[in-house]
């Protein structure tokens, strides 16, 4: 319900039918089998978000990455999701951040002695899968051996679990070329379909939009500033935990630096990290000073909904 309540003015708005660029091979088929309904893609949109919320939820509270159990993180990855990003529409990136979700949770799980290998191969399994979502994704590989070397130390061994388990989803789709009798199509459609080092992306000749991604680069900043503070006092595992997620931000950016076609709005990306972070922040505030926050960054989200042109 409350990933609806920050997009009801695009119910009362009417809204031009968007298509999104097609950024990964799964992407494709997958929109190839949706419906062509608005109401469809709405609905399977707003699911996906509220999902990402939930999962991002998950990850504070069995991680234990703080004393509090709050659904903080949960509210605030759609909150700062509907700032930048139209998820009426489900793009590559939205179905893929799913994926890149549940490969930071088993990341995260990786110091449990008796399943690491599991965790470790699921953690490059996620990372493949959303890839195919969103190829420029497959940069989040770099991000998951470095957290490996943090979590784990500089083991050989376990760097390779994780690209086993990350090689097998495209390893399928050269198949699916293969059955199929396209596999001489697949090297292109694996990198040069889908790269390309653009300018970054910037918002549209919309003050609105400017004002969303404006309102997201405080709350970055604000993450950033408050790193000491949120690893403080915290056991070593932990701390170590969360700078893995700190590592995501340039990750993030540079994914949407080398994707082709990429969108200003796909830099909701960031609201994976920022979630955690503001999570722990939130906590600190006073409670009258921390609700007045809340309401006036949910008031700017449903004002955005009924003036955003997402073109």
């Amino acid at each position: 319900m409350y990933a609806v309540i920050l997009k009801i003015g695009a119910f009362f708005v009417p809204q031009h039918q968007e298509v999104s660029p097609i950024t990964g091979y799964l992407y494709g088929r997958v929109m190839g089998w949706i419906p062509d309904s608005t109401i469809f893609q709405s609905t399977l949109a707003i699911s996906l978000v509220f999902l990402g919320g939930f999962l991002m939820t998950v990850v504070v509270i069995r991680q234990r990455l703080e004393i509090e159990v709050t659904l903080f993180s949960g509210v605030f990855y759609i909150l700062v999701s509907a700032l930048i990003l139209n998820y009426l529409h489900p793009s590559g990136a939205v179905m893929g951040a799913i994926f890149l979700i549940l490969s930071l949770l088993n990341l995260l799980n990786s110091p449990n002695k008796v399943y690491n290998a599991i965790f470790l191969f699921n953690t490059g399994l996620f990372i493949g899968m959303a890839s195919l979502f969103y190829w420029s994704f497959w940069i989040f590989i770099i991000w998951a051996i470095l957290s490996v070397f943090q979590l784990l130390g500089a083991r050989f061994k376990e760097a390779m679990m994780v690209i086993t388990g990350f090689i097998i989803p495209f390893f399928y789709q050269g198949l699916d070329y293969f059955r199929n009798n396209h596999f001489a199509d697949f090297w292109h459609d694996l990198i040069p379909l889908h790269f390309g080092i653009e300018p970054l992306p910037l918002p549209h000749d919309n003050l609105n939009e400017w004002i969303g991604g404006g309102l997201v680069l405080i709350l970055l900043l604000i993450t950033l500033a408050g790193q000491s503070k949120n690893i403080k006092k915290k056991q070593v595992i932990i701390r170590r935990k969360i700078n893995a997620i700190y590592w995501m931000i340039p990750f993030s950016i540079i994914a949407v630096f080398i994707q082709a076609n990429g969108q200003f709005s796909d830099f909701f990306l960031l609201s994976i990290p920022i979630s955690v972070m503001l999570a722990f922040q939130f906590t600190r505030i006073r409670s009258g000073s921390a609700e007045l926050l809340h309401i006036v960054l949910v008031a700017i989200a449903i004002y955005l909904s009924f003036s955003i042109s997402w073109a």
